[in-house]
């Protein structure tokens, strides 16, 4: 048989197999939207569209992807006005007409056989989700990878959301190294506008309506800190988003989907991740310029924080982790000024 044989039947294969969405929203990444889609467009799985979402960018992000898009039929582009991640991705998911959908970021890039990897992966195990492992690149190309374990995992719906919220087993909170059946996700939207935990929330809704979810250790996803134009700034009051996002995970818990799983349970780590936050937020607070700044917005977080109770916060700190949370709550504006050098 020759070559041309061969990779037409390999292409007639991957039809049969299903047609990967990836939906890309981008925003003023004129730097890194080529490298992007190229990284897509050189995948060794071929059955692929690209819907690239413009955000109502300022610089040459939409005439580099239209410019793309002439040269690959694949690649489809859709211009709006500017309304944040969340609106890109939901504009995306109403366009998407493959069997599977998968996010990338015009920040970052995935490797040929990212697709590849995700997919076999999904027919040989009958995955709903499937993550991939992911790689971090940070200021002086200092590089981190977060493997999964070897082989494919696989997770009830149920284990999935309690080791995401647990941070563990690869089961991470974003939603750019995974692979989503579209019948899974197609009656979800990424809650707007939310620049924060948005990703999360999704993951949550998506994850109670899955019954197999796998990991596999593959590093696919490149995540690029260096371009990311959400990575450092000034304190902004939009991270108290966080807060709604947790409130809102812990009424799609108790609500009934139609799977057994055990809302205790789920609930139960969910407060890992709740704590988590919140350590994370005070310690924003803590940096922010200003306690004036931060005032109101504390006063908030303090309010959520209260709510937790000693045993989970004993049950899930360390003892110098417990004593900073009572510092946080108790002494926080003290804690400021010495962490601060403030007069």
């Amino acid at each position: 048989m020759m070559a041309s044989e061969i990779r037409k039947l390999d292409k007639n294969k991957e039809k049969k197999n299903g047609k990967i969405s990836v939906i890309i929203p981008a925003y003023n990444a004129e730097k890194t939207v080529e490298r992007c889609l190229n990284s897509v467009i050189e995948q060794s799985y071929t059955n692929v569209e690209v819907i690239v979402v413009d955000d109502g960018s300022q610089d040459r992000t939409l005439s580099i992807a239209n410019e793309i898009a002439k040269n690959d039929s694949r690649v489809k582009v859709i211009s709006k006005q500017n309304g944040g991640a969340a609106s890109a991705r939901n504009v995306g998911i109403k366009l998407a007409s493959g069997e599977f959908i998968t996010f990338l970021d015009a920040d970052d890039y995935i490797e040929k056989d990212t697709y590849m990897e995700l997919h076999k992966a999904q027919k040989q195990n009958d995955l709903d989700i499937v993550s991939a492992s992911i790689r971090e690149i940070y200021d002086g190309d200092i590089s981190k990878e977060r493997i999964n374990p070897n082989g494919v995992t696989v997770f009830t719906g149920e284990d999935a959301l309690c080791n995401m919220f647990s941070y563990c087993d690869g089961v991470r909170t974003v939603v750019w190294d995974k692979l989503y059946k579209k019948s899974i996700i197609q009656n979800i939207t990424f809650a707007e506008p939310c620049p924060y935990g948005e990703d999360t929330l999704f993951n949550c809704e998506a994850i109670l309506k899955c019954k197999r979810y796998g990991t596999i250790p593959y590093i696919g996803y490149t995540y690029d800190h260096r371009e990311s134009q959400m990575t450092g700034g000034k304190y902004n009051s939009s991270i108290l988003c966080n807060i709604d996002v947790i409130e809102k995970m812990a009424t799609i818990i108790e609500q009934d989907n139609g799977n057994s799983y055990n809302v205790k349970n789920v609930k139960n780590h969910l407060v890992i991740y709740k704590i988590a936050i919140y350590r994370q937020l005070f310690q924003r607070m803590l940096m922010a310029e200003n306690y004036e700044e931060v005032k109101n917005d504390y006063n908030v977080l303090k309010e959520y924080a209260m709510k937790i109770s000693y045993r989970d916060i004993k049950s899930n700190l360390k003892l110098k982790h417990r004593i900073q949370w009572k510092i946080y709550l108790y002494f926080f504006g003290i804690y400021r000024a010495i962490v601060n050098n403030e007069n």
